[in-house]
């Protein structure tokens, strides 16, 4: 039976005190990747579902998507096409935190896999700029091979991998698309939000092997080529779950102890991350802080799951040498990031570092957020 350090990266997937993780620990028992969801309460984000237009507002059209969902907002550009009452299959892109924000919808359908990504009703394949020109060239080949009807993005982890082996992906994601597509009621689904390990599967750091504990069981749309979930027996999952539960717990604080002796503080608003550093040492210590700052804040995002926009309030460093120290040191906490985080190569004249992260799933601040909601 698998435990916790031995040997191999292992994504656990887990129920704890109703909410279910996703968590990726290292070959040394290290948690460093964290998916928050609430059973009752599944994210719909990636969902593809019927919608039925209803109306021009500004630069949006409105769209009914069911009773589950209500209605949400597709952008205008490039859907001038469209008209009040057709319909149309959009996908769910994103669900707002706040509730008087729409949700966010998208006529680009997109089905992700680990190494790429399908999107059915596409056109020009996009391989990533990872890979050489060559290799380019031959996978738009290789892709047109396949006969499927849309197209897909290769991502820069298929580098490294079994050409065939990509080749399988995309022939799979392209298979589970509905073949027909007629117009339905508003609501009806054609393809399910991903499940939370199907999304730590896709998403996620790579893993050896797979744990899931009793209370989830193996999730059915897990992909073939993901390592096959082992159960965990009641007794042997104590080491698992209380690791996770500790690591839960400190992803929860809004302040994070640097080794210097300062502070990292989190604060998500609406509009997005904000991370403060304090230290008591003032500018004595303030390269080394800031430091360990990015270093935790690099950390907090995964932990976290934090996406969108964040911005980070350094302490103030005078040498500008220092300071491309502190924004290099940035870069490289954020490189092994299994989404692309993009960094502001240098400090804002107000001493502000910038960074942009993909969205995926609901952040462990908003699941926080709906379980104080329903209780």
């Amino acid at each position: 039976m698998m435990a916790p350090g031995d040997g191999r990266a292992t994504l656990l997937v887990a129920r704890l005190d109703g909410t279910d993780y996703a968590a990726r620990f290292e070959p040394g028992g290290r948690i460093t990747d964290l998916l928050a969801g609430l059973p009752d309460r599944p994210d719909p984000t990636g969902s593809v579902v019927w919608g039925t237009v209803r109306r021009a507002t500004g630069p949006w059209w409105e769209v009914d998507i069911g009773p589950d969902l209500g209605a949400g907002v597709l952008a205008r550009k490039g859907s001038a096409m469209l008209a009040p009452g057709q319909s149309v299959p959009v996908q769910v892109a994103r669900v707002p935190a706040e509730p008087h924000k729409r949700i966010r919808l998208t006529r680009d359908i997109a089905v992700a896999g680990r190494l790429c990504v399908y999107r059915p009703l596409g056109a020009g394949h996009q391989i990533a700029r990872g890979l050489p020109a060559t290799e380019r060239q031959t996978w738009r080949t290789r892709l047109d091979a396949l006969g499927r009807r849309g197209a897909w993005i290769v991502r820069s982890r298929a580098a490294a991998c079994d050409p065939d082996r990509v080749a399988a992906e995309a022939a799979a994601l392209a298979d589970g698309w509905p073949p027909v597509l007629r117009p339905a009621a508003s609501g009806t689904v054609l393809l399910p939000a991903p499940s939370l390990i199907r999304m730590a599967w896709t998403d996620g750091a790579a893993v050896d092997a797979i744990a899931v504990t009793a209370e989830i069981g193996r999730p059915a749309d897990l992909p073939a080529t993901a390592p096959a979930p082992a159960r965990l027996r009641t007794d042997a999952a104590g080491p698992w779950l209380d690791r996770l539960a500790e690591t839960v717990h400190e992803a929860k604080r809004p302040d994070v102890a640097l080794p210097s002796g300062g502070t990292l503080t989190i604060e998500t608003t609406r509009a997005l991350t904000a991370m403060d550093v304090d230290s008591p040492d003032g500018e004595r210590t303030a390269e080394a802080t800031n430091r360990h700052a990015v270093t935790a804040c690099a950390q907090a995002l995964r932990l976290r799951n934090i996406g969108g926009l964040v911005v980070i309030d350094l302490l103030k460093l005078p040498d500008p040498q220092a300071r491309d120290r502190v924004m290099a040191a940035f870069a490289a906490a954020v490189a092994d990031d299994p989404r692309t985080v993009a960094l502001s190569p240098r400090l804002s004249p107000l001493g502000l570092a910038e960074l942009s992260r993909p969205r995926r799933g609901r952040s462990l601040a908003e699941v926080r957020r709906l379980v104080r909601d329903r209780l």
